[in-house]
């Protein structure tokens, strides 16, 4: 979570005094405080989200570069479900498409490989990725 207002307020404060001196140079900024207006991370993928959806950046042709939401799991419990839903999407798809079925029996158990290693991977950084404190 991020304390906006005594972050922005204090950035401020120290661009406006070093802009004063008007001396060429490197100006280094590190603010941190506690629990005044807090944004969840969340909310900042959301406010970053429409941000470029409304402003999109532009490739090298001109052309707008669309980005899809970000898809944000509170539990290992709903990640976990997604991963499952997106393994079993795929699988369908991968019946409809494929007619050899050696080929699609490989294709299939390299997906369930990737699906265990990305749910083991998530295990491993659970306590980072969905710590609830402060």
């Amino acid at each position: 979570m991020v304390p906006t207002d005594m972050v922005v307020n204090t950035s401020i404060a120290a661009i406006a005094k070093h802009g004063i001196a008007a001396k060429p140079g490197l100006n280094v900024y590190h603010v941190g405080s506690s629990s005044v207006n807090l944004i969840t991370f969340k909310d900042l993928v959301k406010f970053c989200y429409d941000h470029f959806t409304s402003s999109p950046l532009m490739d090298s042709k001109g052309k707008n570069i669309h980005i899809t939401e970000f898809k944000y799991f509170s539990s290992m419990d709903s990640f976990s479900s997604y991963i499952s839903d997106e393994l079993a999407q795929r699988s369908a798809l991968m019946d409809a498409t494929v007619l050899d079925t050696k080929l699609q029996g490989q294709l299939e158990m390299k997906s369930k490989k990737k699906a265990e290693l990305i749910l083991h991977m998530a295990q491993l950084y659970w306590p980072y990725a969905f710590y609830g404190g402060r």
